[in-house]
């Protein structure tokens, strides 16, 4: 069987949200729960503009991606929220067909740029920036403040 992309919908969150959060918890080390993790994806889905796919082979999920196309002064930016490939089909060219599929879909609706927020480590430089010709901006910068 190929692969195969399919809208990912509220209907898919029971589904992705168990992966998505074994992967965080045992891969990145860190804390969710499931009830934060369903909830994220709900804030994400339920955005205006939502462009949202998962990647699929033989019923197993491969990884997604969810984005949403936000209107500037001088067109439409699509920002990629999450991009994730579970980490036993990492290393396989699967995160650059999922930021393909992304870019794509993106342009169709209208957008000019994409812009996405990554972990600052070799591993993301080298597939955002060496890998697919991103840049480090230098317009604008996150800003924290912990309460």
């Amino acid at each position: 069987m190929e692969n195969i992309y399919t809208k990912f919908n509220l209907i898919d969150i029971d589904q992705i949200a168990p992966l998505y959060l074994n992967y965080f918890n045992e891969v990145e080390n860190a804390s969710w729960t499931l009830e934060t993790v369903k909830r994220k994806f709900k804030q994400l889905l339920h955005r205006e503009d939502v462009l949202a796919f998962k990647l699929e082979n033989k019923c197993n999920i491969i990884g997604f991606f969810i984005g949403q196309l936000v209107q500037f002064d001088d067109g439409l930016v699509f920002e990629l929220l999450e991009l994730l490939v579970f980490k036993e089909h990492q290393n396989q060219g699967y995160g650059s067909m999922l930021l393909l599929k992304a870019i794509e879909d993106a342009k169709k609706e209208g957008a000019f740029m994409i812009q996405l927020t990554s972990a600052v480590d070799e591993e993301h430089y080298h597939f955002y920036n060496t890998k697919h010709g991103f840049s480090d901006a230098t317009n604008n910068i996150w800003k924290t403040k912990i309460f």
